[in-house]
């Protein structure tokens, strides 16, 4: 049986000094999407760098902006990671582990979304 897919969600506002940084160490993930709340900084250039898909708005609200992001993902699993947050070498390859498909196989909830602590710089 083939690895679940996972896509990588960073929801943003005008990150440009840290992005680079933050979409790095997460190229180990199927897809990158990055949703940007109206912001004017060179943000968007950045994702799509690394290959990022990218959905830009406003949104008054958290739940309406991350849930538009959720729905952009195509992977079996999400990982959401702030922009001031990095996801260590040991974190992603715990994630890309032999348990990772048969605990994707268990999980109940449509959207199956793994929520970690990641190292902050």
């Amino acid at each position: 049986m083939s690895s679940p897919r996972l896509s990588a969600l960073v929801v943003a506002r005008n990150e440009e000094a840290q992005l680079a940084q933050c979409l790095e160490p997460l190229r180990f993930a199927d897809e990158i999407v990055v949703v940007l709340d109206r912001s004017t900084d060179g943000s968007r250039a950045i994702a799509e760098q690394f290959g990022a898909r990218v959905l830009e708005g406003a949104w008054e609200i958290e739940g309406p902006r991350r849930n538009s992001g959720i729905a952009l993902c195509t992977g079996d699993w999400i990982l959401e990671v702030d922009a001031d947050e990095r996801v260590t070498a040991e974190l992603s390859a715990s994630i890309r582990g032999p348990s990772s498909a048969a605990s994707a196989r268990r999980s109940a909830s449509p959207w199956p979304i793994m929520s970690t602590r990641t190292s902050r710089t």
